[in-house]
């Protein structure tokens, strides 16, 4: 069995694609959160959008109104479709920039898909950080042994 020994290099990039990973699952986040300046709304399901993929599997995307508080009825595509299909007059939260209503998105905190994308990017971090850790210390140590060893002899 073969030992696979990681370099410094190697640490840096499971680094840095740890923390990429944590990015992008904070990015997801906030694509499923309200806007800082934005207004909230309770949106209603008003129909569904039904896409089917190479293997007949069908996605659906559910279709919003809203009234804004301008009084202005505003119907917008959900940005995230999934196998479940939604049950039209159901309602959410939805969140919208005055200047840009259409741009309204649901409000649905953490899901499952980006924390799960923050937390695997967490650990694959951690653990090159770890690698460059331990290299870095023995890079320490073995310089501190070399010095000592010179001094005394």
């Amino acid at each position: 069995m073969a030992v696979v020994k990681h370099t410094f290099v190697g640490s840096l990039v499971i680094l840095a694609v740890g923390t990429l990973f944590v990015f992008v699952g904070f990015y997801l986040h906030g694509t499923q959160t309200a806007y800082p300046d934005g207004t909230s709304a309770t949106a209603t399901v008003s129909s569904i959008d039904t896409a089917t993929d190479d293997d007949g599997k069908p996605s659906y995307a559910a279709v919003y109104t809203f009234t804004t508080t301008d009084g202005a009825a505003v119907t917008f595509r959900d940005q995230m479709s999934s196998g479940n299909r939604p049950q039209v007059g159901s309602t959410a939260p939805v969140s919208y920039r005055a200047a840009d209503p259409a741009g309204a998105r649901v409000v649905r905190g953490w899901n499952f898909f980006a924390l799960g994308t923050v937390g695997m990017g967490l650990l694959v971090a951690l653990f090159g950080l770890r690698g460059i850790l331990a290299r870095l210390l023995r890079l320490v140590f073995l310089v501190g042994a070399w010095r000592t060893q010179r001094t005394t002899g």
